[in-house]
């Protein structure tokens, strides 16, 4: 995952798509949608190799061939490599082996803003899963066709109005919704306001948005919805307020496994005085080593495992004590 320093990210593979191999392009892959990458592997899971009758024509069908694939369930450096194949340099073969080092904060900021369709089709799986589960719930009930049984914003004299809120990245967008009609909601949209109507099969999606038809793959992963469109993959985090409330809240200080694995080094003890990006546990996982390091000056206020221990990713490592008091 480029944004957490390339760490290697394990899971199931919700979503696998791509392009259908064909005389100049050619998908390698290990694994199959379904299908789990473990943490005992490399993180490799496929290559996409384009070719054609001159550099040009190979990377057009590389950048189409891109644009087609979408993965979730586990993280991947896909918009890197859109990114990547975007720039001129890169283009004309002019690159260095730290072309990436020097230029990895400006590819991954590169991401172009949320389009009305990708938000759409997230909100319309939101409501659409509440509906599922407010049907599942319901069909035991003595009336299951009551109005209480119901989640589409029915209300005596006019629908409901709520704000659900999706986050892409840094990039925060609070989205109106208003029922509208016994299937349908208006969306206040960056774009403006648009009545929608959505069926689904599966991860499949058909909206009808503003009088357009658009399709779309959306899928759950965990707090997550992956929007795939023709041309772009969107992972969306849905800020839910129950979760909030009820989760546990996180400590400032306190460093967590960014993957499952196995700890392998300890380099520092409690009271230690240490400085920011200063490395304090060695995590293995993948047949890669990934230093946690220290997020500020200050002092270990306490490790929490020891070498040889397996972690889950998310596990507290270790906290410290920043140099103003907090952690």
């Amino acid at each position: 995952e480029p944004a957490r320093d390339f760490a290697p990210s394990a899971g199931r593979l919700a979503l696998r798509r791509w392009p259908p191999a064909d005389a100049g392009l050619r998908i390698d892959a290990g694994v199959a949608e379904g299908e789990t990458v473990g943490v005992h592997y490399d993180p490799l899971i496929a290559k996409v190799i384009a070719h054609g009758g001159d550099r040009d024509e190979a990377l057009q069908r590389l950048r189409a061939a891109l644009d087609r694939t979408c993965i979730a369930g586990v993280r991947t450096n896909v918009e890197l490599l859109r990114a990547l194949l975007a720039r001129p340099e890169v283009a004309a073969g002019g690159v260095d082996t730290q072309f990436l080092t020097r230029s990895a904060p400006t590819l991954l900021a590169a991401a172009a803003p949320v389009s009305d369709e990708a938000l759409a089709a997230a909100i319309m799986a939101v409501l659409l899963d509440r509906a599922e589960a407010a049907r599942q719930a319901g069909a035991g009930a003595a009336h299951p066709w009551s109005p209480w049984q119901r989640t589409d914003g029915w209300r005596l004299h006019g629908g409901a109005r709520e704000t659900i809120v999706l986050h892409d990245r840094d990039a925060a967008y609070a989205i109106a919704v208003r029922a509208a009609g016994r299937n349908g909601h208006r969306l206040g949209l960056p774009g403006g306001s648009a009545e929608v109507r959505a069926a689904r099969d599966g991860a499949e999606m058909e909206l009808h948005l503003g009088g357009r038809r658009v399709t779309a793959t959306v899928v759950r992963d965990g707090a997550e919805l992956v929007v795939f469109l023709p041309g772009r993959c969107h992972r969306l985090r849905l800020d839910d307020p129950r979760e909030a409330a009820d989760g546990e809240v996180a400590v400032p200080g306190t460093l967590t496994a960014p993957i499952p694995g196995v700890v392998s080094a300890v380099l520092v003890k409690e009271g230690a005085p240490v400085r920011r990006g200063e490395p304090l546990l060695v995590i293995e996982a993948m047949k890669m080593e990934h230093p946690i390091r220290s997020p500020a000056d200050g002092t270990v206020e306490a490790v929490r495992v020891a070498v040889g221990q397996q972690v889950q990713d998310g596990a507290e490592l270790a906290r410290v004590r920043t140099a103003d008091g907090g952690t």
